[in-house]
């Protein structure tokens, strides 16, 4: 074991020093254990914020922003809430795997001296680029191949998400796309734990506005700011990029697979800038009467007790 490693965790005596496949077992639950409120409270905070300021609490000028006129019934909402649950617990089991690896020294994720400042740098940057595209090419795959898109169709049921969509995936689904949480720190010698969460967290936090179903002002911003630069190429994957993903792909016809940038659309084809154009248009000619007349699901029930007994 790591020496490094082996003074972190030497006043944790739950860690590092099974010998039987029991005791590595006995371990690996007390990590996961470990990890769901931290994991699950760090992404459900998130996707609870949003949804409560998108959903609970619409406006006028929320539902301009959001790209599917109508909002989505308490069910629909239900059974992504039901998805994302057990996606996040699938998502814990992979990372108390690679956890329980960095403890016994297979990587450096508990080595925090290891890397300077500029390695760490230079991981985040490596890692982010991995994690960009690696997602996007396992989900152009996920719409290409037959097999991949059985599996992948059921994140396509919601096809006028909310942000508790972020990864209601089919388990499988979301634990093979979860995978740079194992391989990157086995592949990237000084890769640290607060280099590797910063990059997820970035990625939970842009995956749930991704599937917020509204357009983002900051992250508008940013895309106008870098599409000036750039003399009008449009390089971010906005919130209605990704809304289109969902409302138009299907499978072998996948369209804007990306996460952050559009580059890997571009790339491999899979840009599909008339429908965007189309859905702006239908955003610029909305009412505050069209709003008024809206009847809104009750989702205040979603946090009831007795709901969730019915659902069950």
């Amino acid at each position: 074991m790591n020496a490094t490693t082996t003074n972190v965790f030497s006043t944790l005596p739950l860690f590092g020093k099974s010998t039987t496949p029991v005791e590595f077992a006995l371990e690996y639950l007390v990590l996961f254990l470990v990890l769901v409120p931290l994991t699950g409270g760090a992404l459900g905070s998130v996707t609870i914020y949003h949804f409560r300021q998108l959903y609970l609490q619409p406006s006028f000028e929320t539902w301009k922003l959001k790209f599917n006129k109508k909002y989505p019934t308490v069910p629909d909402v239900s059974n992504e809430i039901v998805a994302l649950t057990k996606c996040t617990l699938a998502t814990i089991a992979l990372l108390a795997v690679s956890v329980q690896l960095g403890v016994y020294g297979y990587s450096s994720l508990f080595d925090l001296h290891k890397a300077t400042w500029r390695q760490n740098i230079v991981n985040f940057a490596i890692s982010f680029w991995v994690v960009d595209f690696y997602s996007y090419f396992y989900h152009y795959l996920g719409h290409k191949i037959p097999e991949a898109w059985a599996i992948h169709r059921f994140h396509h049921k919601f096809y006028n998400p909310t942000p508790f969509g972020v990864i209601a995936d089919d388990m499988l689904d979301q634990v093979v796309r979860a995978m740079p949480l194992l391989f990157l720190p086995l592949t990237l010698k000084t890769l640290n734990w607060p280099v590797l969460s910063a990059v997820f967290v970035c990625d939970m936090y842009y995956g749930t506005l991704l599937h917020s179903g509204h357009a983002n002002g900051p992250a508008a911003q940013i895309a106008d700011y870098i599409e000036a630069v750039t003399g009008g190429v449009d390089l971010i994957n906005r919130p209605l990029n990704h809304f289109l993903h969902h409302a138009i792909s299907g499978g072998s016809t996948p369209k804007y697979c990306g996460f952050y940038v559009t580059i890997w659309d571009k790339v491999f084809g899979t840009e599909d800038k008339a429908s965007l154009q189309r859905f702006l248009k239908g955003l610029e000619t909305r009412t505050q009467k069209e709003f008024d007349t809206l009847v809104l699901p009750d989702y205040k029930q979603l946090a009831s007790i007795g709901h969730w007994v019915a659902y069950f």
